[in-house]
Order: C-alpha cells, then sequence, then structure tokens
C-alpha cells in the first residue's frame, strides 16, 4: 500500500492497483473477496469503506513511507513528472477523441502519434528512440484500458519495481474519462 501524487490527485495503491479518490476495487483474500471504496486519500492513510459497509476504515502507511510521501509533494522532479502527465494525458485524451481509441505501438510509437496533438508534446523530453522520457530521462510507461490512461515512471532510482517492494519508488498518474 501507499500514496503517491500531490495533494489534489493523489493516487493510493492497494495491492500494485492505483485507485482515484472515489475509486472502487476489491482484493481477493484467503476467506473470499473483499470490496472496497476509496473514500479519501490522505498523507498518511486512505480512508475505505469495505464491502458496503458506511463506516470508513483508515488504513495507515508505515512512518518510512508517510515521510517519503512529504519528500515527493516537494522534490521538483516529481512536480515535473505530475506536471508533464498533465499535459501527455490530455493529448491521450485528444487523440481517443480524434481516432475513437488509444494509440498503440511501443513506447516510441505512442510517443509519435502524441506528437501530432500539441507543439508541446512534439518538443517533449525525449530520448534517442524518440520515447517521452521521465524527468530523470527514462522511458515512462503506458497502459490503457477502454476509458483510462495510466503513465508510469521509474522514479528516481530509474528502475522499474514491484510496488509491494519497500524500495519501489515507481509514480503513477491516471485519468479517468
Amino acid at each position: 500500500m501507499g500514496i503517491t501524487g500531490p495533494p489534489e490527485r493523489r493516487l493510493a495503491d492497494i495491492n500494485g492497483i492505483h485507485f482515484l479518490k472515489g475509486g472502487q476495487g476489491e482484493v481477493h483474500v484467503a476467506s473470499g473477496t473483499v470490496k472496497f471504496r476509496v473514500w479519501d486519500i490522505r498523507d498518511d492513510c486512505v480512508w475505505l469503506s469495505v464491502n458496503n459497509v458506511p463506516e470508513n476504515k483508515d488504513l495507515f502507511l508505515p512512518e518510512r513511507q508517510a515521510k517519503d510521501n512529504v519528500q515527493s509533494r516537494t522534490d521538483p522532479k516529481i512536480t515535473q513528472f505530475h506536471l508533464d502527465c498533465d499535459r501527455v494525458i490530455q493529448g491521450l485524451q485528444q487523440y481517443k477523441q480524434f481516432f475513437q481509441r488509444y494509440p498503440t505501438g511501443t513506447a516510441a510509437e505512442i510517443s509519435k502519434a502524441l506528437s501530432s496533438q500539441t507543439e508541446e508534446l512534439k518538443s517533449g523530453n525525449k530520448n534517442e528512440k524518440g520515447e517521452l522520457v521521465d524527468p530523470w530521462g527514462t522511458p515512462i510507461q503506458f497502459f490503457f484500458s477502454s476509458n483510462t490512461v495510466m503513465i508510469r515512471s521509474a522514479g528516481p532510482n530509474r528502475t522499474f519495481e514491484d510496488s509491494k517492494s519497500a524500495e519501489a519508488d515507481d509514480l503513477y498518474r491516471t485519468e479517468t474519462k
């Protein structure tokens, strides 16, 4: 479990899946399936209702991770990642409006498709392969569903990691339309 993003656009990581405030999901446990809804995402906890029970449950972060979250909101490269994602997500949504689908292909092919959307994306930070890169120079990853976009950065350590790892510093952004 973790929290990422600036206060106005936080994401909760629950079992490796990222949720915005208001998001719903389910977790499979030994005794069955637990359904939940994310009511609020704060600095050190996520408020959930579980199995449609109206009272909120607090899931608190370990102290180290809560401190890391405060640092992540003040790191200028993390702030830049979120600003860049706003532009990329806007370009992806515009692409979908025009073509009735999200772009497909490799990260370089998706980056090239986005270049046709705005001048800002055309001149965005790219590597020699033409892939959009995060503020640390690592290519970003794109994930699509029918109505959702998720962008993933390897973060400051430049390594994509399992979100359950205590050392993971990957960053995620999503937008649902």
